[in-house]
């Protein structure tokens, strides 16, 4: 069947396949005339454009799919479309919403007695919950899902559920219940033996180990988890059994391998957030992540030869320790040898210490290069747009380009200021942002007796994968309040604070303009610069607040963010 051979081009990743092999389907006499196959349509082609996320494609036609649905009574369709609706807002970090549709769901479930699609929207409404902060909620709906499961004997589907309550209790810090669910899951995985799910459970579970006490245990297991992760090419995993394995040797006091895992850990988070914005800004990031790859086969380089170093040095530790017990049992006259070989040990160990201090010395020259070239070829595309937009007579395209070269200004800044600053993880967030401000200013011509700047930020270094997309939203942010705040040459003030609220951050961008609400249009509000905040926002799991009373307010908070 042709729909057949679209599902599984689609489980595939061949998403063109998958649309053609629909088009053919949905174009055949037979399914022209039959409504059925129609909405069945309809359901796969918004599946794709979801794993696409191109979420404004499935919106559309998630509404199509329900509408349709309704006008025809057919209640999968309708639980289908609104299924996908939910989803995209969850994904958009819009928890509340998507949860009064799951909710909705559940109401035509069992208005309809279709038991079939309950416990998966238990599921989505219980991952709805939980990034509404909502834990207990979140808990109660995974549970109900995991009584459906076991009463329908699902196997796969109760390891997920325990392996979803275990990762709830860890957000409540609960390590203890957290621990029990994981070790349930992990146990029916090592019977269904999917590698996957083995490590993506191993890792939280080794984690929770050492959080309630069993610190050998836990730290082997995230190790374990770690190399296959490495081995199978799973990121994800690896990128948390990194942190993970971090945070624990931090508490236990071992400095020296914390901080090596964790510059592991940025340099493999780094990467992903690379490669995920990669595909939403193309061939601009495609020279971003190749300087990534260049930087990291040099970082591989230092770390073998500061390995072989380390190595070498236990060895010569371990022999001398060996030589010492033989020549305690000799007689006295070699004791003054022995004295002697001591010596020379000592000299030997101490030239090696120097060696490591120096490669050390040369690894953080070549982070501190990385970062030089990354800014280097940020500067070289920001000049290309601006060389290209001279061209350019359309001042819509015009704008576009200048809205691109802030972006890219706007990265290369973070990385300047880690080259220069004697910190090559944390960005100093106060001399940043006023270097941001300073640029855009410059940028849209504004003069600073016209628009001026408050500013109240706190004293802070934040880490890299958390200022590159607060340092973008914050560049979409001024950038609409400069556009559109004060048109006609109005004077006005923009005020930009970012403050530490114990754990979390709260960035506010505020102008005494007209209004969000009179100043945007539809098509304003779906812009590439919306959809970039609404886009980094979820990265951050933050939660974003738009006031208009008196100008444009824009509060965005970002749960558990801690300074570098």
């Amino acid at each position: 069947m042709i729909d057949e051979r679209c599902r599984e081009n689609l489980y595939r990743g061949d998403f063109e396949k998958s649309h053609q092999y629909l088009n053919q389907f949905l174009e055949s006499p037979y399914v022209q005339n039959d409504t059925l196959e129609i909405i069945k349509g309809l359901d796969l082609r918004t599946s794709i454009y979801y794993e696409q996320d191109n979420y404004d494609q499935t919106i559309d036609h998630a509404q199509r799919l329900f509408k349709l649905s309704e006008r025809h009574q057919n209640s999968k369709g309708q639980i289908s479309g609104l299924s996908f609706m939910a989803l995209v807002l969850s994904d958009q970090s819009k928890s509340q919403e998507a949860i009064d549709i799951y909710l909705r769901v559940i109401n035509i479930c069992h208005e309809t007695g279709d038991s079939s699609r309950l416990a998966a929207t238990y599921n989505n409404l219980a991952g709805a919950y939980l990034n509404a902060r909502e834990y207990s909620k979140s808990i109660e709906y995974y549970e109900l899902t995991k009584s459906m499961d076991l009463k329908d004997n699902f196997t796969w589907g109760v390891f997920n559920d325990y392996h979803n309550i275990g990762n709830v209790y860890i957000w409540m810090q609960d390590y203890k219940e957290a621990y029990h669910n994981l070790q349930i899951a992990y146990d029916m995985q090592k019977k269904i033996g999917s590698i996957q799910e083995l490590i993506m459970t191993a890792h939280k579970l080794g984690y929770v180990m050492a959080k309630t006490g069993q610190v050998t245990q836990g730290i082997q297991m995230l190790e374990e988890s770690l190399d296959s992760a490495r081995k199978n090419n799973y990121r994800t995993y690896e990128e948390q059994s990194l942190k993970y394995l971090s945070e624990i040797y931090a508490e236990q006091n071992q400095a020296t391998k914390a901080l090596q895992y964790y510059k592991d850990y940025k340099s493999v988070s780094d990467k992903i957030w690379m490669d995920q914005l990669a595909a939403k800004t193309d061939e601009l990031q495609i020279q971003y992540a190749t300087a990534e790859r260049e930087g990291k086969i040099a970082n591989l380089d230092a770390d073998n030869k500061l390995k072989d170093l380390k190595l070498a040095q236990a060895s010569r530790i371990r022999l001398g320790l060996v030589l010492g017990i033989i020549l305690l049992g000799i007689i006295a006259t070699l004791i003054w040898r022995n004295s002697i070989v001591r010596k020379r040990s000592n000299a030997d160990l101490r030239q090696k210490n120097k060696i490591i201090e120096d490669n050390l010395h040369e690894k953080e020259i070549l982070l501190r290069e990385i970062h030089h070239r990354v800014k280097n070829n940020l500067q070289i595309i920001s000049s290309l747009l601006s060389l290209q937009s001279r061209n350019v007579d359309d001042s819509a395209i015009k704008d576009a380009m200048k809205a691109g070269q802030n972006r890219v200004h706007s990265m290369a800044l973070i990385h300047q200021n880690l080259y220069q600053e004697g910190d090559l993880i944390g960005v100093n967030t106060k001399d940043y942002i006023t270097k941001l401000t300073t640029s855009l200013w410059h940028s849209y011509n504004i003069e600073e007796e016209r628009i001026s700047l408050v500013t109240d930020i706190d004293p802070l270094r934040l880490d890299v994968d958390i200022m590159i997309p607060v340092g973008l939203i914050l560049n979409e942010l001024i950038s609409n309040a400069l556009k559109y705040a004060f048109v006609d040459g109005k004077p006005g003030s923009v005020h930009i604070s970012l403050q530490a609220e114990n754990d979390n951050l709260k960035l506010v961008v505020k102008d005494d303009g007209p209004g969000f609400e009179q100043l945007a249009s539809e098509k304003t509000k779906k812009s590439m610069g919306m959809k970039l905040i609404h886009a980094f926002t979820q990265k951050l799991r933050g939660q974003l607040e738009i006031n208009s009373n008196g100008g444009t307010e824009v509060i965005l908070r970002i749960p558990g963010r801690v300074a570098a």
